[in-house]
């Protein structure tokens, strides 16, 4: 902030300000608006402080000690107070804050540059950019470290800050947070209800959270309408994805009959904790399992396992990443699994991944090993084993290498197939175009090569030169392709030389007002080395005219291609092309069409008359439909329709059919309504019919209670009724629903269709 200093009655009381700053020249070296690094020695500030300036408003835009990081701190305030004998800034007035992650607003602000610690006090905020916002009176803050502490605090979470089951913002207090790399609260409590006096909170000693990853929280009360529904020693939400469920669940399914599958966490430390699992279920007896999460020096895991003792079913699972060098990292994913759900013979399967990435700078290095078996009437092995290398040459240049060698057999009578591949290119980038030297080599180690291996084409090795006209100068546009190289295309076959020819441009020219012809022309020739010096040649031509008349576009194109001369390798076959396309487009506000039709000149077919029509009846009101005619056999393709009426955001309803004009018969048909009766009542229904019967149709009632809902669902098609309450901020597929059902399918916590 600059200020302008009282003139000083004392001549003494000058000099000695003078002293000071001969004797401390970082301030002469710096804005009279930045914080200057702490005095050297105490005989440097003997002298007396300046006087506070009294002209506000006025700013400092304040560049912290070398130690502070990362960046620059601006800091505005009313009016500031500096003490050169212990180094430290005040701030009185609106005072803000402003670092790259964070804004912080205050009455008074005091630094200590010698301590980097900020003190902040008086209507105290701290905005993240994440999203979240602290609210208190008090606030410690580290700038060097970006830690910061607030007592008697008050939040608002967003949900993308947090991540899952958070649908909406979570709401927080209590006497004491912490925040840096991750946010420790104490004494607090957290809901998604906005109440004044929520209807449900959790209340707890310590919560832990790990914004993207996870929240623990310990010596845990939850409430309902002010009184303790039960309390747990523990209790935490995977903020990811990949999460198992937090609550108890009962319901109904084919596989399963009746069930009820009860999760039990438990927290062994902040990076080891799990869920032991107890399902009970009427047709596949009593399964229980094990989901642990857990550190392992400098490496994160996860091991799964589940059993069925009734059916003898299992499954095991461990993912497990581990930092074993500053670059080094080592992946480990490991899954064996029993099923016998579907008659017959059980299938057990076993995958197998370890992988090992190094990367730099400049290098990356991939080494993998996959194995993958399957176990039933049938059986299959499959292994591989593969090496990845990267490396930059400068800002222009790259070489990479790719080794792979697999394996595989069906049943134990069949041989095993073993392959190895080797993969080099070498690229550069030039000032007129790109250089490639690519070699792919195939090895047959196993000697028995089955099939034509058509598909296995090496590079022994090949160098192309891709030259870009605009670059030279050319006012046409256009590209050169020329390359040399050696290939094979049969294992056990000689290699072969080619030297490859392609041009290709890609004029335009203005004709009138309102047309424009758009060309590509190019020619390809090929030569061999084989006994014939066969060569091959490749000629194309594209030409299409495209006129605007107002709101009308039409697009004539023509295209030819053919070539002449013998190919041994058959990636350079050639299929002749000769065809003539036409589109027609209408568009206005109103009606948008387009029609398509066309003749395939070299084998005599008519392309279909195809037409999409897509109408606005006004705001709300929109059709689309879609037909096409197949000149060749007389008939009419599928009729599609999909009406889109819209009200306005609370109402809306969409109906697709596809209807069969030749059979004169309805294939499909779908519809989806969503009305908002009211801001506390809609109803949403959907249906699908597949000309036979319906596969669903199914009803949904909800019941806004603000921090609560409340559903009503019917599906016709499976005879299922079922009434659940939920807090309509959290996912429903973590924090299950409360409420009954009847019928044949249905799951208290999961929505059947919505």
């Amino acid at each position: 902030m600059w200020c302008n200093l009282k003139r000083y009655a004392c001549c003494a009381r000058l000099l000695a300000l003078l002293g000071v700053l001969v004797l401390r020249p970082p301030l002469l070296a710096q804005d009279a608006g930045t914080i200057p690094p702490p005095a050297p020695t105490p005989a440097a500030v003997n002298a007396a402080p300046p006087a506070a300036a009294t002209t506000p408003p006025a700013t400092a835009d304040t560049t912290p000690p070398e130690k502070i990081s990362p960046g620059r701190l601006r800091i505005r305030a009313q009016r500031q107070v500096f003490s050169p004998d212990s180094g430290v800034y005040r701030f009185y007035g609106e005072v803000s804050l402003t670092k790259s992650d964070l804004e912080l607003h205050a009455r008074e602000m005091t630094y200590d540059a010698g301590q980097e610690l900020l003190l902040a006090s008086g209507d105290v905020s701290l905005a993240q950019n994440s999203g979240q916002t602290y609210r208190g009176q008090a606030l410690e803050f580290h700038p060097g470290t970006g830690a910061w502490q607030f007592r008697e605090w008050a939040a608002t979470l967003p949900p993308s800050s947090l991540g899952k089951p958070f649908v909406g913002p979570v709401y927080a207090s209590g006497e004491q947070v912490t925040g840096g790399a991750s946010i420790d609260l104490a004494h607090s409590h957290l809901t998604t209800c906005d109440k004044e006096h929520p209807d449900y909170e959790i209340v707890a000693s310590v919560v832990d959270i790990y914004p993207g990853d996870k929240l623990i929280a310990r010596d845990v009360d939850i409430d309902v309408l002010g009184k303790r529904l039960v309390h747990l020693p523990w209790l935490f939400f995977f903020l990811r994805n990949d999460r198992p469920p937090v609550m108890p669940e009962f319901g109904r399914n084919d596989i399963e009959g009746y069930f009820l599958r009860t999760p039990f966490q438990y927290v062994l430390g902040d990076n080891e904790l799990g869920t032991f699992r107890l399902d009970l279920t009427e047709k596949r007896g009593v399964g229980f399992g094990l989901d642990h999460f857990y550190a392992l020096g400098d490496g994160t895991g996860e091991a799964f396992a589940y059993y069925n003792p009734s059916s003898s079913d299992y499954t095991f699972r461990l993912n497990h990443d581990q930092q074993l060098l500053k670059t080094l990292t080592l992946d480990i994913n490991l899954d064996r699994k029993r099923q016998s759900l579907l008659p017959g013979t059980p299938v057990a399967t076993s995958n197998t991944m370890v992988q090992l990435r190094n990367t730099t700078a400049r290098t990356s290095t991939v080494a993998q090993y996959t194995q993958n078996n399957t176990d039933s009437s049938y059986s299959f092995q499959a292994s591989t084993l593969s090496l990845k290398h990267d490396l930059k040459l400068g800002s222009s240049s790259r070489f990479s290498y790719d080794g792979e060698y697999r394996s595989n057999s069906y049943g134990a009578s069949t041989a095993v197939n073993e392959e190895l591949w080797n993969h080099l290119l070498y690229s550069r980038q030039l000032g007129f175009g790109d250089l490639n030297v690519r070699m792919d080599q195939f090895t047959d180690v196993d000697g028995n090569s089955n099939g034509s291996g058509l598909n296995r084409l090496e590079r022994l090795p090949e160098a192309t030169l891709q030259i870009d006209q605009t670059k030279l100068g050319w006012k046409v546009p256009g590209r050169l392709l020329l390359g040399l190289g050696q290939y094979r295309e049969r294992a056990g076959a000689d290699a072969l030389s080619r030297f490859l020819f392609d041009w290709q441009t890609t004029p335009s020219l203005s004709v009138t007002k309102n047309t424009r012809l758009n060309f590509t022309a190019g020619l390809r020739q090929t030569a061999y080395g084989d006994q014939d010096i066969s060569a091959q040649y490749q000629y194309r031509l594209d030409v299409s005219a495209q006129t605007k008349l107002g709101s009308l576009t039409n697009n004539l194109t023509y295209g030819r291609q053919y070539g002449t001369g013998y190919s041994p390798l058959y990636m350079d076959t050639v299929y002749p092309r000769h065809a003539v396309n036409e589109n027609l487009q209408l568009n206005t506000s109103a009606v948008k069409l387009n029609l398509t039709a066309g003749r395939d000149l070299e084998w005599k077919r008519w392309y279909d008359v195809a037409l999409t029509a897509e109408e606005h009846a006004g705001k709300h009101l929109s059709l689309r439909q879609n037909v096409a005619f197949d000149p060749n056999s007389g008939n009419w393709r599928d009729l599609t329709n999909q009406l889109d009426w819209q009200q306005d955001p609370r109402l809306g309803l969409s109906l697709i059919t596809r209807y069969n004009l030749e059979l004169r018969e309805l294939r499909s048909a779908s519809a989806q309504l969503q009305w908002v009766i009211t801001p506390g009542w809609r109803i949403q229904w959907r249906s699908n019919y597949d000309g036979t019967n319906f596969l669903w149709n199914e009803w949904l009632i909800v019941r806004d209670l603000h921090c609560w809902e409340a559903a009503l669902r019917y599906d016709s098609v499976q005879d299922t009724i079922g009434l659940t309450l939920r807090p309509k901020a959290l996912d429903s597929t973590l924090i299950p629903e409360v409420g009954v059902g009847f019928g044949n399918r249905w799951t208290l916590g999961t929505g059947l269709a919505f």
